[in-house]
């Protein structure tokens, strides 16, 4: 059908859902290839990782077919009574964790705590919120109790455990922004979330300091006894002081650290780690022997580049229906198969960065086919990194659209376009914008530095990654 529909010269309302409902099944068979049991484990995390990311984008497909028929969704949620009270649990979410528009884009909360409860609600009804938010930061315990209590394999809950982005190692979770502390408050620091902070500081950290105008990639072995970070508890500025006078390194490096051992800010709430040089060390626990299966798996890498090509190819045959169908479609429907497209693209960036492991030979001819790439490609090398060239933040339309969404949700009496007219004239906003709110330079200018526009006028560090 598809392929028929393509073939005509323009396509009718009808056609066009026809279409599109044909792509939303594509879509999902191809999403069931995602997350793969027969990959080596160490692989499984970030195929699942991508599988939600996927789930992302046939909201979006969705969003189409109700252009085109507009009673789809609302006979979607109002049929079965479950959905009443499912949907009353996201509602619940906004009401006691108010995100703002950053909820509208669900990945900005994957690997979320306060978001992944509220899912568990769903995936596991008979545990109540309290008993969920006891587990919190334990995964481990969370799999033995459900298992004992609920009577579910293991399999199944580690399944539903990544359904909800609660992941057991996540290496490059990378969210679209951070969470703002003028949505979410901090409550007072637990025993438990101090306790999980020093787990985690410990260890070797690899991080970017500058040196001579130049950022490089160095390692941190951390060691610091518990009796000298507990005196840091409710002094986080005064922890970071400590890390750059015993290991030599910027504020900027130290930073880095304390938000790799999961500590975001003074008032931004405590999340896990999503660093690949983070291991979680839970003491003399013996680990299980793996099985023969695992062995095995561990061994044979062949069958993840094979796996790779494979969902790759039908990634890139999908991208070519929607390139074809793009120019018939309204302007409307343009604008969202744009984002559908572009996660798209960086979904196969994902799974050739993961290609690039199983596969170095392959990979590597790709990118150095041609020699007219060598100049790009010798940016995106660890000792001149990117960040030195290609970090100026007006370049990048996206972060600094978000940067100026952040500072209206500030200062609401300055609209983006005004904030657009001063691009490039940070000193001037500033007056500016002291002018019209009545507030202080030095408050507008510390507004400026929380939303992302700072001194430097380089993108900032928690956009410097844009996820899918």
């Amino acid at each position: 059908m598809i392929e028929k529909l393509l073939e005509k010269t323009s396509l009718n309302r009808r056609e066009k859902l026809a279409f599109f409902r044909s792509m939303l099944k594509r879509e999902m068979d191809v999403m069931n290839e995602y997350c793969n049991h027969d990959l080596p484990a160490e692989y499984r995390v970030e195929f699942c990782h991508l599988e939600n990311v996927k789930k992302v984008n046939i909201a979006r497909l969705l969003q189409i077919i109700e252009y085109y028929d507009p009673d789809f969704i609302k006979v979607l949620a109002s049929t079965d009574p479950r959905v009443r009270t499912f949907i009353g649990y996201y509602f619940d979410f906004l009401r006691n964790n108010p995100y703002g528009y950053e909820a509208i884009e669900h990945q900005n909360l994957f690997g979320n705590w306060d978001y992944i409860k509220y899912k568990l609600k769903i995936l596991f009804p008979s545990l109540t919120l309290e008993e969920i938010e006891n587990f919190k930061f334990k995964r481990k315990e969370f799999i033995e109790y459900v298992m004992d209590k609920v009577g579910e394999s293991r399999e199944s809950v580690e399944l539903k455990l990544n359904n909800a982005t609660w992941y057991e190692s996540v290496p490059y979770l990378e969210l679209e922004e951070e969470m703002s502390k003028m949505w979410h408050p901090e409550p007072v620091m637990t025993d438990e979330e101090w306790n999980f902070i020093k787990r985690h500081i410990k260890g070797r950290k690899n991080i970017f300091i500058r040196e001579n105008g130049t950022e490089k990639l160095v390692y941190v072995e951390v060691d610091i006894p518990e009796e000298e970070l507990d005196k840091y508890r409710r002094d986080r500025e005064g922890l970071k002081k400590m890390l750059m006078s015993r290991y030599n390194i910027d504020e900027d490096g130290a930073e880095q650290i304390l938000r790799k051992a999961g500590w975001e800010s003074e008032t931004y709430h405590i999340i896990p780690p999503v660093h690949t040089d983070v291991v979680l060390d839970y003491g003399g626990e013996a680990k299980p022997t793996p099985t023969k299966k695992e062995e095995k798996q561990k061994v044979y890498y062949g069958n993840v580049a094979n796996f790779i090509r494979h969902i790759g190819g039908l990634e890139l045959e999908t991208l070519n229906y929607y390139d074809l169908v793009y120019e018939k479609l309204e302007e409307e429907v343009q604008t969202i198969l744009d984002r559908i497209i572009l996660t798209h693209r960086r979904i196969l960036g994902k799974l050739f960065g993961i290609f690039y492991t199983a596969d170095p030979l392959m990979a590597e001819t790709i990118l150095t086919i041609s020699p007219e790439r060598f100049e790009f490609l010798k940016e995106l090398t660890t000792k001149v990194t990117i960040r030195d060239k290609k970090f100026d933040l007006y370049s990048n339309s996206t972060a600094w659209k978000i940067v100026k969404q952040r500072i209206t949700s500030r200062l609401p009496e300055v609209p983006e376009e005004e904030i657009e007219n001063f691009k490039g004239k940070r000193a001037d906003f500033i007056k500016y914008a002291s002018q019209k709110t009545g507030k202080r330079e030095e408050t507008i200018e510390i507004i400026l530095d929380e939303c992302g526009w700072t001194k430097s006028e380089e993108i900032p560090p928690f956009l410097r990654q844009i996820g899918p």
